[in-house]
C-alpha cells in the first residue's frame, strides 16, 4: 500500500527571515525585579532601562529598589566609604591645621562648599607665599619683612622643580639680621608659662643668636614661620617651651633678667612645661627629636649627665624610629620635584647629625658608647658647597649680639664633621683599654689636626669673632682633652705627647674663654663653652699652684653667673670637689683660697714649691696662641702650694669626674 506524502516546507534563509519578518525579537534576560509598571500588569520585564514595554508605551520606567540585591549592597557601601573618607580627611585637617586654616575651612564650610572644595581652599592657603601670611596675620607692621621670609616663599612656593641642595636650602635662612617678632596673640599659643611677648621675644633671640647656631635642630626662619601662623610641621608647644628654657639658661645675671621687664620665668618651669607636653602626647615627630635634644643640652649643662644620657637616647630612638639616618637618595628617590618636600628633607637630614652629636656629647659623659652606630647610617653630612666661598665675618656689635650677620650653616657642619671624629676615637679608645691595647697618639692627633686644618678663614677666631665660632674652637680642643686623658690614666700611649696636647689645648680653651668674656661678657654661656671650661680646669688643677690664675679664671666666671644660674652653682660644687679629690697638700685651705672664702693664707702653702712641671706651649700640633696665660701667677698666697703624690690610676670613665 503506497502513501503519498506531502513534500516538507523548506526553511527560509536568515536573509529572507530579515527582509519580510523584521528584527529577531530580544532574548529576555534573568532579572531580579521588574519595573512597576511590568510587576502591576503582570508581565515579563526584560530589565533594561527602560524596559521594552514601558518603551513601547512612552511611559516612565521605574524600578524599586531592591536592598537584598548584591550590587545595591556594594552600591551603597562604595558610598559609604566615600564619606567616610572625606570625613575622615575633614578631621585629620582640623586636628593639624593652624587657627587661621581651622577657620578658613569652617568659613567654607558655613558658605555651603563640600569637603573636598573646602580643603582645595586649604591647599590654596597654604600655597600662598609666607610674607603674605606674615604681613596679613601676624606680623607686627613696624618691622620689615626679612630675606629669610623671602628665601621660605621661594622654597614653599615650588619655584623650582629640582631638589636643591643644603646650602639652597638653608643658608639663606639664617642671614637675616633682625627677625619680625610674633605679637602677643600668636606668642600664647605656644606656652601657658607666660603669655608676655616681650619677654618671649628677648627669650628666642637668646636662643637662636647662642645656642642655636652650635645646635641647629630646625632652621630658624621655619620656626619662626610656623609660631606666627600656628603650623604644627616645624614647630609646636613642646618645641617652644624646650627652646625657651635652653634661653634662660643663657642669661649673663640676675641684673640682666629684670632689665627692662617684669618678672621672668625660670628655666625650671618651661622646661617642666616641656616635660609634662612630652608626657601628653609621646608621638614621634621631627618637633619632639629637636625638643629632646635641647633637653638633653640643658642636662648637660646642669652635668646631670644620665638624665642627659636618657634624653639623648630617646631622642635617638625616635630619630631612629623616623627613619632620619638614611638617606632619601638611597630609597629609590633620586630628585624629588616638590619644594616641600625638598624642605623637608633637609631638615630631616639636619636634624640627624645635631641628634647624633648631643648623643655623642651625652654619651662620652656618662660613660657609655654612644647610642647611635656609624655602620647604620646611610645619610650624607649637610652640603654647604665650596668652602672657600663663604664670605669672611663682619665685624661684631658688642652691644647687641644677636644682630650678627653671616653664614650659621658652616659652623653647623663642621661641628658635625667634629662629632663623627670625636665619635669614631672614643669607640676606639675604650676597645683598646678594654682589650689592653696601646693608642697612636700622633695617629689620633693627625685626625683633629685634619678637622682643623679644613676650617675655611671664615670660621678662624678673628679679633671681634661670633659668639658660636668662638665655641667651636673652645669645644674643640675640649674634645683633645677628653680624648687623651684615658690614655694619660691608663698609660696605653706615648705619655709626654699626649700630656702636651692636653696641657696646650687647656691653655687655648682658657684663652678663647677670656676673649669671649671680653666680647660678650657672661652672656650666652651654653653647654659646649661650660664643657670646655671644666676640662680645661682638670688639666689646669694638676699643674697647681703654676696654674692658679687659669683657675681663678674659671672660679670667677661661675662665681658671676651663680647669682642668677643654677647650671653655674653646680658647676662651682663640682670645681671645689675636685679640688678636695686631688692630690694637693691641705685642699681644704686651697679651696678656702681659690674661692676666696678666708683672707688668711696657711703657712704650710708658702714653704715648699710645685714639682708638677711647667706647661710648654709648644706642640708638635698647630693651635692658636692668644696670649700668655702661662706665666707666673700674681697671687703670691698660692705661689708655693705643696702638692701630693702623683695620682693614683683609675677607671676613667666611671670615676666621679664622669658621673653626674
Amino acid at each position: 500500500m503506497s502513501t503519498s506524502l506531502r513534500p516538507l516546507r523548506p526553511l527560509r534563509s536568515s536573509v529572507e527571515y530579515i527582509k519580510t519578518g523584521g528584527p529577531a525579537p530580544i532574548k529576555r534576560t534573568n532579572v531580579s525585579s521588574a519595573c512597576l509598571s511590568c510587576r502591576s500588569r503582570r508581565r515579563k520585564c526584560d530589565g533594561s532601562r527602560p524596559c521594552s514595554h514601558c518603551a513601547r508605551a512612552s511611559e516612565e520606567c521605574i524600578y524599586q529598589a531592591d536592598h537584598r540585591s548584591r550590587t545595591y549592597m556594594q552600591t551603597v557601601l562604595a558610598r559609604s566609604n566615600e564619606q567616610s573618607a572625606k570625613f575622615n580627611q575633614l578631621l585629620e585637617a582640623l586636628r593639624r591645621s593652624s587657627r587661621l586654616e581651622v577657620e578658613e575651612i569652617v568659613r567654607a564650610l558655613r558658605s555651603g562648599d563640600d569637603v573636598p572644595t573646602a580643603l582645595r581652599g586649604l591647599e590654596n592657603l597654604n600655597a600662598k607665599p609666607l610674607r603674605e601670611l606674615d604681613e596679613e596675620h601676624t606680623f607686627s607692621a613696624t618691622h620689615a619683612p626679612s630675606r629669610s621670609s623671602s628665601a621660605a616663599t621661594t622654597v614653599r612656593s615650588g619655584e623650582s622643580t629640582l631638589a636643591p641642595s643644603i646650602l639652597d636650602l638653608l643658608q639663606p635662612f639664617d642671614q637675616a639680621t633682625s627677625p619680625p617678632s610674633a605679637t602677643t596673640a600668636t606668642v600664647g599659643l605656644w606656652s601657658t608659662v607666660t603669655n608676655d611677648a616681650q619677654i618671649i621675644n628677648h627669650l628666642l633671640n637668646l636662643y637662636f643668636t647662642y645656642h642655636h647656631p652650635i645646635c641647629r635642630v630646625i632652621p630658624e626662619p621655619l620656626i619662626r614661620a610656623d609660631m606666627t601662623t600656628g603650623r604644627t610641621t616645624y614647630c609646636s608647644p613642646l618645641l617652644v617651651n624646650s627652646m625657651l628654657a635652653m634661653a634662660c639658661t643663657l642669661h649673663g645675671s640676675q641684673d640682666e633678667m629684670k632689665h627692662g621687664v617684669g618678672v621672668w620665668p625660670s628655666e625650671e618651669a618651661f622646661t617642666t612645661e616641656a616635660m609634662r607636653l612630652l608626657a601628653e602626647d609621646p608621638k614621634p615627630s621631627l618637633t619632639a627629636v629637636a625638643a629632646l635634644t635641647i633637653l638633653a643640652m640643658i642636662e648637660n649643662l646642669h652635668l646631670r649627665y644620665q638624665r642627659a644620657w636618657r634624653l639623648s637616647g630617646r631622642a635617638s630612638r625616635v630619630a631612629l624610629f623616623l627613619g632620619l639616618q638614611k638617606d632619601v637618595n638611597s630609597e629609590g628617590n633620586s630628585s624629588i620635584p616638590d619644594a616641600e618636600s625638598s624642605m623637608l628633607a633637609a631638615v630631616r637630614q639636619q636634624l640627624f647629625w645635631v641628634c647624633f652629636q648631643v648623643d655623642q656629647m651625652s654619651s662620652s659623659n656618662a660613660g657609655w658608647q654612644p647610642q647611635i652606630a656609624g655602620a647604620d647610617i646611610t645619610v650624607e653630612f649637610p652640603r654647604i658647597g665650596n668652602p672657600g666661598d663663604i664670605e669672611p665675618w663682619p665685624p661684631t656689635p658688642t652691644l647687641a649680639p644677636f644682630l650678627i650677620p653671616g653664614d650659621h650653616t658652616s659652623c653647623a657642619f663642621y661641628l658635625t664633621e667634629l662629632s663623627k671624629v670625636v665619635n669614631v676615637l672614643l669607640i676606639e679608645s675604650k676597645s683598646l683599654l678594654l682589650n689592653q691595647g696601646r693608642v697612636d697618639v700622633r695617629a689620633w692627633a693627625s685626625r683633629y689636626h685634619a678637622w682643623y686644618e679644613s676650617l675655611p678663614n671664615a670660621l678662624a677666631v678673628a679679633e671681634n669673632g661670633p659668639a658660636h665660632v668662638i665655641a667651636m674652637h673652645m669645644w674643640y680642643h675640649g674634645s683633645i682633652i677628653r680624648t687623651f686623658q684615658p690614655i694619660l690614666a691608663f698609660g696605653r700611649g706615648e705619655h709626654n705627647t699626649a700630656s702636651a696636647m692636653c696641657q696646650q689645648a687647656a691653655i687655648t680653651i682658657i684663652d678663647l674663654f677670656s676673649r669671649y668674656r671680653s666680647l660678650y661678657g657672661l652672656t650666652g654661656m651654653n653647654a659646649l663653652i661650660v664643657q670646655a671650661a671644666l676640662d680645661a680646669y682638670s688639666v689646669h688643677l694638676q699643674a697647681f699652684p703654676s696654674t692658679s690664675k687659669e683657675l681663678l679664671t674659671v672660679i670667677e666666671a661661675f662665681q658671676q653667673l651663680s647669682t642668677g644660674q643654677a647650671w653655674a652653682r653646680t658647676c662651682l660644687r663640682r670645681l671645689e670637689g675636685q679640688i678636695l679629690q686631688s692630690q694637693i697638700a691641705d685642699p681644704a685651705a686651697v679651696v678656702d683660697a681659690l674661692f676666696s672664702r678666708s683672707d688668711t693664707i696657711p703657712r704650710s702653702l708658702s714653704q715648699s714649691a710645685c714639682s708638677f712641671p711647667k706647661y710648654q706651649p709648644a706642640c708638635f700640633m698647630q693651635t692658636e696662641s692668644f696670649g700668655s696665660n702661662n706665666t707666673e701667677s700674681g697671687y703670691d698666697f698660692l705661689a708655693g702650694a705643696v702638692p701630693g703624690p702623683p695620682p693614683q690610676r683609675g677607671d676613667y670613665f666611671f670615676s666621679p669626674f664622669a658621673r653626674s
